[in-house]
Protein backbone atom coordinates (compact mmCIF):
# COMPACT_ATOMS: atom_id res chain seq x y z
CA UNK A 1 0.00 0.00 0.00
CA UNK A 2 1.42 3.35 -1.08
CA UNK A 3 -1.55 5.57 -0.21
CA UNK A 4 -3.87 5.22 2.76
CA UNK A 5 -7.59 5.62 2.04
CA UNK A 6 -8.94 5.39 5.58
CA UNK A 7 -12.54 6.59 5.56
CA UNK A 8 -12.93 6.03 1.81
CA UNK A 9 -16.39 4.49 2.19
CA UNK A 10 -17.78 6.84 4.85
CA UNK A 11 -20.40 8.36 2.55
CA UNK A 12 -21.89 4.97 1.63
CA UNK A 13 -21.51 2.96 4.83
CA UNK A 14 -25.19 3.24 5.64
CA UNK A 15 -26.39 2.27 2.16
CA UNK A 16 -24.08 -0.70 1.89
CA UNK A 17 -24.87 -1.92 5.40
CA UNK A 18 -28.60 -1.85 4.63
CA UNK A 19 -27.99 -3.79 1.43
CA UNK A 20 -25.86 -6.44 3.12
CA UNK A 21 -27.93 -6.71 6.30
CA UNK A 22 -31.06 -7.27 4.23
CA UNK A 23 -29.39 -10.22 2.47
CA UNK A 24 -28.19 -11.72 5.76
CA UNK A 25 -31.55 -11.34 7.51
CA UNK A 26 -33.36 -12.94 4.58
CA UNK A 27 -30.95 -15.89 4.77
CA UNK A 28 -31.47 -16.25 8.51
CA UNK A 29 -35.27 -16.09 8.25
CA UNK A 30 -35.29 -18.69 5.50
CA UNK A 31 -33.22 -21.09 7.55
CA UNK A 32 -35.39 -20.72 10.65
CA UNK A 33 -38.00 -22.92 8.97
CA UNK A 34 -35.37 -25.52 8.02
CA UNK A 35 -36.36 -28.96 9.34
CA UNK A 36 -33.82 -30.73 11.51
CA UNK A 37 -30.72 -29.40 13.31
CA UNK A 38 -29.58 -25.89 12.34
CA UNK A 39 -27.15 -25.94 9.44
CA UNK A 40 -23.54 -24.93 10.26
CA UNK A 41 -23.75 -22.02 7.80
CA UNK A 42 -26.84 -20.71 9.59
CA UNK A 43 -25.16 -20.97 12.98
CA UNK A 44 -22.03 -19.28 11.68
CA UNK A 45 -23.85 -16.36 10.05
CA UNK A 46 -26.00 -15.79 13.10
CA UNK A 47 -22.87 -15.70 15.27
CA UNK A 48 -20.71 -13.66 12.88
CA UNK A 49 -23.31 -11.21 11.54
CA UNK A 50 -22.14 -8.18 13.54
CA UNK A 51 -18.51 -8.75 12.57
CA UNK A 52 -19.37 -9.22 8.89
CA UNK A 53 -21.20 -5.88 8.91
CA UNK A 54 -18.51 -4.13 10.92
CA UNK A 55 -16.03 -1.50 9.76
CA UNK A 56 -13.51 -2.56 12.41
CA UNK A 57 -10.41 -4.42 11.30
CA UNK A 58 -10.39 -6.37 14.53
CA UNK A 59 -13.94 -7.57 13.90
CA UNK A 60 -13.05 -8.73 10.40
CA UNK A 61 -10.18 -10.79 11.75
CA UNK A 62 -12.39 -12.20 14.50
CA UNK A 63 -14.91 -13.35 11.89
CA UNK A 64 -12.07 -15.12 10.07
CA UNK A 65 -11.00 -16.93 13.22
CA UNK A 66 -14.59 -18.04 13.73
CA UNK A 67 -14.85 -19.17 10.10
CA UNK A 68 -11.67 -21.23 10.39
CA UNK A 69 -12.94 -22.74 13.63
CA UNK A 70 -16.15 -23.88 11.93
CA UNK A 71 -14.31 -25.29 8.91
CA UNK A 72 -11.91 -27.24 11.09
CA UNK A 73 -14.82 -29.06 12.75
CA UNK A 74 -16.57 -30.08 9.53
CA UNK A 75 -16.03 -33.09 7.31
CA UNK A 76 -14.85 -32.36 3.75
CA UNK A 77 -18.39 -32.84 2.43
CA UNK A 78 -19.87 -30.61 5.15
CA UNK A 79 -17.21 -27.97 4.54
CA UNK A 80 -18.00 -27.94 0.84
CA UNK A 81 -21.72 -27.44 1.52
CA UNK A 82 -20.86 -24.78 4.11
CA UNK A 83 -18.88 -22.78 1.55
CA UNK A 84 -21.47 -23.28 -1.17
CA UNK A 85 -24.09 -21.70 1.07
CA UNK A 86 -21.81 -18.78 1.97
CA UNK A 87 -20.92 -18.18 -1.68
CA UNK A 88 -24.59 -18.18 -2.60
CA UNK A 89 -25.45 -15.74 0.18
CA UNK A 90 -22.53 -13.37 -0.41
CA UNK A 91 -22.84 -13.48 -4.18
CA UNK A 92 -20.10 -11.13 -5.36
CA UNK A 93 -20.68 -11.88 -9.04
CA UNK A 94 -24.25 -10.69 -8.65
CA UNK A 95 -23.06 -7.55 -6.91
CA UNK A 96 -20.70 -6.69 -9.77
CA UNK A 97 -23.54 -6.64 -12.28
CA UNK A 98 -25.25 -3.36 -13.11
CA UNK A 99 -28.59 -4.67 -11.91
CA UNK A 100 -30.44 -3.55 -8.82
CA UNK A 101 -30.47 -0.24 -6.98
CA UNK A 102 -27.19 -1.01 -5.21
CA UNK A 103 -24.25 -2.70 -6.90
CA UNK A 104 -20.52 -2.44 -7.47
CA UNK A 105 -20.96 0.49 -9.85
CA UNK A 106 -23.03 2.40 -7.29
CA UNK A 107 -20.39 1.73 -4.67
CA UNK A 108 -17.36 2.60 -6.80
CA UNK A 109 -19.06 5.72 -8.09
CA UNK A 110 -19.11 7.02 -4.51
CA UNK A 111 -15.40 6.39 -3.91
CA UNK A 112 -13.42 9.64 -3.52
CA UNK A 113 -10.13 7.85 -4.25
CA UNK A 114 -8.66 8.68 -7.66
CA UNK A 115 -5.70 6.29 -7.70
CA UNK A 116 -5.02 2.68 -6.79
CA UNK A 117 -3.83 2.74 -3.15
CA UNK A 118 -1.60 -0.30 -3.61
CA UNK A 119 0.59 1.28 -6.30
CA UNK A 120 -0.46 4.93 -6.81
CA UNK A 121 0.50 4.36 -10.46
CA UNK A 122 -2.96 3.87 -11.96
CA UNK A 123 -6.29 5.65 -11.75
CA UNK A 124 -9.14 4.02 -9.83
CA UNK A 125 -12.22 6.09 -10.52
CA UNK A 126 -15.56 5.26 -12.10
CA UNK A 127 -16.74 6.65 -15.44
CA UNK A 128 -20.35 6.21 -16.54
CA UNK A 129 -21.48 6.87 -20.08
CA UNK A 130 -24.85 6.59 -21.75
CA UNK A 131 -24.12 3.06 -22.99
CA UNK A 132 -20.79 2.00 -21.54
CA UNK A 133 -19.06 2.48 -18.22
CA UNK A 134 -16.09 1.25 -16.25
CA UNK A 135 -14.99 1.16 -12.65
CA UNK A 136 -11.95 0.13 -10.64
CA UNK A 137 -11.64 -3.50 -9.64
CA UNK A 138 -12.59 -4.18 -6.02
CA UNK A 139 -9.85 -6.13 -4.32
CA UNK A 140 -10.91 -8.39 -1.47
CA UNK A 141 -8.13 -7.65 1.00
CA UNK A 142 -9.10 -10.94 2.64
CA UNK A 143 -9.58 -13.21 -0.36
CA UNK A 144 -13.16 -14.27 -1.03
CA UNK A 145 -11.80 -17.65 -2.07
CA UNK A 146 -10.36 -18.21 1.39
CA UNK A 147 -13.01 -16.30 3.34
CA UNK A 148 -16.28 -16.27 1.37
CA UNK A 149 -18.24 -14.66 4.20
CA UNK A 150 -16.33 -11.38 3.59
CA UNK A 151 -17.05 -11.19 -0.14
CA UNK A 152 -19.41 -8.23 0.31
CA UNK A 153 -18.07 -6.69 3.51
CA UNK A 154 -17.43 -3.02 2.79
CA UNK A 155 -14.26 -2.75 4.85
CA UNK A 156 -12.84 -5.67 2.88
CA UNK A 157 -13.31 -4.02 -0.53
CA UNK A 158 -10.42 -1.93 -1.83
CA UNK A 159 -10.83 0.05 -5.09
CA UNK A 160 -7.70 -0.87 -7.01
CA UNK A 161 -6.18 -1.39 -10.44
CA UNK A 162 -6.17 -4.65 -12.38
CA UNK A 163 -2.39 -5.05 -12.17
CA UNK A 164 -2.37 -4.97 -8.38
CA UNK A 165 -5.57 -6.92 -7.83
CA UNK A 166 -5.29 -9.67 -10.42
CA UNK A 167 -1.79 -9.80 -11.88
CA UNK A 168 0.14 -9.40 -8.63
CA UNK A 169 -2.00 -10.15 -5.59
CA UNK A 170 -4.25 -12.76 -7.13
CA UNK A 171 -5.29 -15.36 -4.55
CA UNK A 172 -2.72 -14.45 -1.91
CA UNK A 173 -3.95 -14.93 1.65
CA UNK A 174 -3.41 -11.63 3.47
CA UNK A 175 -4.70 -13.11 6.73
CA UNK A 176 -1.84 -15.57 7.07
CA UNK A 177 0.61 -13.13 5.44
CA UNK A 178 -0.46 -9.60 6.53
CA UNK A 179 0.17 -6.61 4.27
CA UNK A 180 -0.59 -2.93 4.73
CA UNK A 181 -4.37 -2.45 4.54
CA UNK A 182 -5.35 0.73 2.63
CA UNK A 183 -8.59 1.12 4.57
CA UNK A 184 -7.03 0.78 8.02
CA UNK A 185 -3.26 1.29 8.08
CA UNK A 186 -1.16 4.43 8.04
CA UNK A 187 1.20 5.03 5.14
CA UNK A 188 4.66 3.59 5.70
CA UNK A 189 6.33 3.72 2.29
CA UNK A 190 8.23 6.65 0.84
CA UNK A 191 10.56 7.17 -2.09
CA UNK A 192 14.10 8.41 -2.62
CA UNK A 193 15.81 9.67 -5.75
CA UNK A 194 19.19 7.99 -5.50
CA UNK A 195 22.58 7.94 -7.21
CA UNK A 196 25.10 5.07 -6.94
CA UNK A 197 27.63 7.12 -4.99
CA UNK A 198 26.29 10.62 -4.35
CA UNK A 199 24.29 12.07 -1.48
CA UNK A 200 21.04 13.98 -1.87
CA UNK A 201 22.86 17.27 -1.38
CA UNK A 202 25.36 16.33 -4.09
CA UNK A 203 22.52 15.33 -6.39
CA UNK A 204 20.91 18.70 -5.89
CA UNK A 205 24.15 20.63 -6.40
CA UNK A 206 25.22 18.63 -9.46
CA UNK A 207 21.82 17.74 -10.84
CA UNK A 208 22.40 18.33 -14.55
CA UNK A 209 25.53 16.19 -14.60
CA UNK A 210 24.10 13.27 -12.59
CA UNK A 211 20.43 13.20 -13.61
CA UNK A 212 20.92 10.36 -16.11
CA UNK A 213 22.17 8.08 -13.34
CA UNK A 214 19.32 8.71 -10.91
CA UNK A 215 16.71 6.07 -10.06
CA UNK A 216 13.76 5.86 -7.69
CA UNK A 217 13.82 3.51 -4.72
CA UNK A 218 11.03 2.78 -2.27
CA UNK A 219 11.63 2.04 1.39
CA UNK A 220 9.75 1.52 4.62
CA UNK A 221 9.62 4.60 6.84
CA UNK A 222 9.70 2.34 9.92
CA UNK A 223 10.55 -1.35 10.18
CA UNK A 224 7.40 -3.34 9.55
CA UNK A 225 6.80 -6.83 8.18
CA UNK A 226 3.51 -5.76 6.60
CA UNK A 227 5.33 -3.02 4.72
CA UNK A 228 8.04 -5.40 3.54
CA UNK A 229 5.35 -7.78 2.30
CA UNK A 230 3.57 -4.97 0.46
CA UNK A 231 6.78 -3.84 -1.21
CA UNK A 232 7.44 -7.40 -2.35
CA UNK A 233 3.95 -8.53 -3.42
CA UNK A 234 3.18 -5.41 -5.43
CA UNK A 235 6.68 -5.19 -6.95
CA UNK A 236 6.92 -1.59 -5.80
CA UNK A 237 10.63 -1.07 -6.46
CA UNK A 238 10.54 -2.91 -9.75
CA UNK A 239 7.59 -0.83 -10.94
CA UNK A 240 8.88 2.49 -9.69
CA UNK A 241 12.19 1.94 -11.42
CA UNK A 242 10.14 2.51 -14.57
CA UNK A 243 8.97 5.84 -13.12
CA UNK A 244 12.49 7.20 -12.64
CA UNK A 245 12.03 9.35 -15.76
CA UNK A 246 9.05 11.13 -14.21
CA UNK A 247 10.89 11.48 -10.90
CA UNK A 248 13.89 13.14 -12.53
CA UNK A 249 11.68 15.53 -14.49
CA UNK A 250 9.86 16.52 -11.31
CA UNK A 251 13.09 17.01 -9.38
CA UNK A 252 14.48 19.16 -12.18
CA UNK A 253 11.38 21.37 -12.12
CA UNK A 254 11.54 21.72 -8.35
CA UNK A 255 15.26 22.55 -8.29
CA UNK A 256 14.84 25.02 -11.15
CA UNK A 257 12.06 26.77 -9.33
CA UNK A 258 14.05 26.97 -6.09
CA UNK A 259 16.99 28.60 -7.84
CA UNK A 260 14.96 30.89 -10.09
CA UNK A 261 15.03 34.58 -9.24
CA UNK A 262 11.22 34.64 -9.58
CA UNK A 263 10.93 32.49 -6.48
CA UNK A 264 12.43 35.32 -4.41
CA UNK A 265 9.96 37.96 -5.52
CA UNK A 266 6.90 39.00 -3.58
CA UNK A 267 4.43 36.70 -5.31
CA UNK A 268 2.61 34.18 -3.09
CA UNK A 269 5.39 31.61 -3.28
CA UNK A 270 3.48 28.40 -2.61
CA UNK A 271 0.76 29.28 -5.07
CA UNK A 272 3.30 30.09 -7.75
CA UNK A 273 5.24 26.92 -7.02
CA UNK A 274 2.23 24.61 -7.26
CA UNK A 275 1.20 26.23 -10.55
CA UNK A 276 4.63 25.71 -12.05
CA UNK A 277 5.12 22.19 -10.72
CA UNK A 278 1.47 21.26 -11.34
CA UNK A 279 1.62 19.60 -7.95
CA UNK A 280 1.01 20.45 -4.33
CA UNK A 281 2.36 18.11 -1.62
CA UNK A 282 -0.88 18.24 0.35
CA UNK A 283 -2.82 16.79 -2.62
CA UNK A 284 -0.53 13.86 -3.39
CA UNK A 285 -3.11 11.15 -2.72
CA UNK A 286 -5.19 12.18 -5.70
CA UNK A 287 -2.31 12.29 -8.17
CA UNK A 288 -0.72 9.49 -10.15
CA UNK A 289 2.77 8.98 -8.65
CA UNK A 290 1.76 11.57 -6.05
CA UNK A 291 3.45 9.85 -3.11
CA UNK A 292 6.70 9.62 -5.06
CA UNK A 293 6.53 13.31 -5.92
CA UNK A 294 5.66 14.21 -2.32
CA UNK A 295 8.66 12.26 -0.99
CA UNK A 296 11.03 13.88 -3.48
CA UNK A 297 9.54 17.31 -2.79
CA UNK A 298 10.05 17.00 0.97
CA UNK A 299 13.63 15.80 0.55
CA UNK A 300 14.50 18.64 -1.81
CA UNK A 301 12.92 21.13 0.59
CA UNK A 302 14.98 19.70 3.43
CA UNK A 303 18.26 19.91 1.54
CA UNK A 304 17.55 23.33 0.03
CA UNK A 305 18.46 25.09 3.27
CA UNK A 306 21.83 23.31 3.32
CA UNK A 307 22.91 24.93 0.08
CA UNK A 308 23.86 28.53 -0.28
CA UNK A 309 20.87 30.57 -1.43
CA UNK A 310 21.32 32.70 -4.54
CA UNK A 311 22.08 36.34 -3.86
CA UNK A 312 19.92 38.95 -5.54
CA UNK A 313 21.52 42.36 -6.06
CA UNK A 314 19.70 45.58 -6.95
Amino acid sequence: MIVSIVGNWNSVKKSHRQYLEKKIDKFLRRNVIHHGPPLPAYCFIRQAKADILSDSHGDLKRSIRLYLSYISNLTPVEAELFNVMLNKLFNYDGFTSKEGAWNAYSLCGASPSRTCPYCNQAFAFTVTGTKLSYRPTLDHYYSQEHYPHLALTLSNLVPSCYACNSSLKGRADFYTAPHLHPLFDKENIEFDLVHPDKSVIDIRAEFESVKHELIVKARAMTDCKKTDSSLSTFLVNERYLQSSIEAVKFAKAKISFDTDVLSLLTFPRKTLESEILQFHPSDYRGSILGKMYESIYRELERTKSKLRSPVVRD
